[in-house]
């Protein structure tokens, strides 16, 4: 099986020159990353390599190719993880500060 990282380097997509044991290190990674998928989704592996192919999905997406159990945001996942590990049914607040960038002044 050839990783992602063996396909851009050997199409040309990339430029870096990277040791090939870090090559091997991260092929092996994503070897073991695809076995997870393939074990947690009850997927053939086959069918997890195709739809892999060391891509990033969008959640819409890979809900529709069964790589996730459901869509939402932050709280969704805190609650399910929650309910996952039998925690407790208790209120809770969670406070999220977003900080906003200025524009910077330097050109």
């Amino acid at each position: 099986m050839i990783c992602p990282v063996q396909l851009s380097l050997q199409n040309g997509r990339s430029t870096l020159t990277l040791n090939p044991n870090l090559i091997s290190m991260l092929c092996r990674t994503y070897a073991a990353f695809l076995e997870h998928v393939s074990a947690g989704r009850n997927m053939d592996i086959a069918k997890v390599r195709r739809l892999a192919r060391g891509r990033v999905w969008s959640g819409q997406d890979a809900f529709q190719h069964g790589l996730v159990d459901g869509l939402g945001g932050l709280l969704d996942a805190i609650t399910t993880a929650k309910e996952l590990a039998n925690f407790p049914q208790v209120q809770s607040t969670c406070a999220f500060q977003h900080y906003h960038m200025k524009a910077s002044s330097v050109r």
